[in-house]
């Protein structure tokens, strides 16, 4: 089994706005000049940008040193561990041909060669902090930029595979936990102004996942025609605060006027979790986005958002065999010890009802 890096970024840790900021997390698009697109470069090729890339860092003062893995070598396990962890798409982990991940130590920064592109410089943060992973994926790029060459044209910018990362080749996304408005039925408005923005929402593990525990991811779609200060002030400074006042405004609503019902609800959860011996993986993670609200609106003691923020890691399935292998045995038994895990992460969670959070 591969070694894994570290503790995921986000994973245990609670940065700005983490009621309703999971996390944040900024990727650059970039391809190397004089050779083909991944999707017609052939198996030569596209091993040899490998060799190119890593050969990069490796001759950098600057090396943020990473440790690699060749994905065609590892188990479907294993890359599931690395898409459990938000490091790698499912798209990635599965594809066929040449491709490599490269991990920082504390997983904060990854860097995918030949995903769709022939680079993808990935930095996340826990929280709000649109800035700062900017500021480590800008430094990243700064450092491949020493020693490569990208396609770029004086008029479109970065050359990228797809026509609508054509430009900074910048994507935004912002991991929101938006329960409050699920209950309070608002999200088609949410979808609505998203389009609006020119923004898309996608679930819980990015394109074409599905929305899990009231877990949304919401990045910028247009990259041509702004510059990168542009995408990320108003990502950072307009969009966000505006989705969160929302979401905010949907949590007061809910516990000024049904807070018997959101008491009752925790209890509900604390109890089944406290109690189950069974537990799927879906149906965990959407208890565990109702423990998450409840904890957001101060009703639950004796559990942190950080501890939630690890189980709904925890929970998945590669994760699950990897520190418990009697997981990997069959179904009921991967059932039986994600419950055993949530049973005793939860021992001391009780609610509370004299909560004054709004």
């Amino acid at each position: 089994m591969m070694q894994i890096v570290g503790s995921k970024v986000w994973a245990g840790e609670d940065g700005p706005e983490s009621d309703v900021v999971f996390t944040t997390r900024v990727r650059l698009a970039r391809n190397l000049r004089g050779f083909a697109f991944v999707n017609r470069a052939n198996a030569v090729q596209s091993s040899e940008i490998i060799r190119i890339v890593q050969g990069a860092l490796a001759h950098s003062a600057n090396d943020p040193r990473m440790q690699w893995f060749d994905m065609a070598t590892l188990s479907p396990r294993e890359r599931m561990l690395l898409v459990e962890r938000s490091l790698v798409s499912h798209q990635f982990a599965h594809a066929d041909g040449p491709r490599s991940a490269g991990v920082s130590t504390d997983e904060a920064l990854a860097l995918l060669v030949n995903e769709e592109d022939h680079l993808r410089i990935q930095a996340l943060r826990p929280g709000l902090q649109v800035k700062e992973a900017f500021a480590a994926a800008t430094a990243l790029d700064e450092v491949l930029a020493e020693r490569l060459e990208f396609a770029f044209h004086p008029r479109w910018g970065f050359l990228t595979a797809c026509p609508t990362n054509v430009g900074t080749g910048l994507r935004v996304s912002a991991m929101l936990h938006l329960p409050a408005l699920a209950l309070e039925r608002q999200l088609p408005r949410l979808q609505a102004g998203v389009k609006e923005l020119n923004l898309i929402i996608r679930g819980f593990q990015g394109e074409g996942s599905t929305p899990e525990g009231g877990l949304f991811q919401i990045s910028n779609q247009v990259t041509l025609g702004l510059s990168a200060a542009e995408i990320t002030d108003t990502f950072a400074n307009t969009i966000l605060p505006e989705i969160l006042a929302w979401e905010r405004a949907a949590r007061h609503h809910y516990l000024s006027t049904q807070r018997a019902q959101a008491v009752d609800r925790a209890a509900r959860e604390i109890g089944v979790l406290q109690s189950a011996t069974l537990m799927g993986r879906d149906e965990a993670l959407k208890r565990l986005g109702r423990i998450r609200h409840a904890i957001g609106l101060g009703l639950i003691e004796g559990m942190a958002l950080g501890e939630v923020n690890r189980l709904v890691v925890a929970v998945q399935s590669a994760h699950l065999a990897w520190a418990r292998p009697a997981a990997a045995t069959d179904q009921e038994s991967e059932r039986s010890e994600r419950a055993s895990l949530l049973r005793d992460a939860l021992a001391k969670a009780t609610v509370t009802q004299s909560s004054s959070r709004s």
